[in-house]
């Protein structure tokens, strides 16, 4: 089986090919076909969610709980001032990644 960075390298060159044929043949406009190479990195190294010890799949539950706190502040118009507000985000942060890890697991 392919390392994580293969899986980057090779999803991230083919992702460069489709945007330039985006660009060039499809006559798409730059931005579209950078975030059809964005898109097809990121399909590139998906699969590895399953595996027990993906990175990937690290960097996307980390990044769920860290806007699971942010939109949480909005939602309560709160500040970080307060030691409580810290404690609630420690504890929103662990609760999202774990919770979206158990059912990562069990699909």
């Amino acid at each position: 089986m392919a390392r994580f960075e293969q899986h980057v390298a090779v999803s991230f060159a083919l992702g460069v090919g489709c945007g330039i044929f985006a660009h060039t043949t499809l006559h798409l406009p730059w931005q579209e076909a950078a975030v059809a190479t964005v898109f097809c990195t990121i399909g590139g190294i998906a699969p590895d969610l399953d595996h027990p010890q993906s990175r990937f799949a690290e960097f996307v539950l980390s990044t769920a709980a860290v806007l699971a706190c942010v939109f949480f502040l909005r939602f309560l118009q709160a500040s970080l001032d307060e030691l409580r507000s810290v404690g609630l985000l420690l504890i929103l942060f662990w609760g999202v990644r774990w919770g979206l890890r158990q059912l990562l697991q069990r699909i």
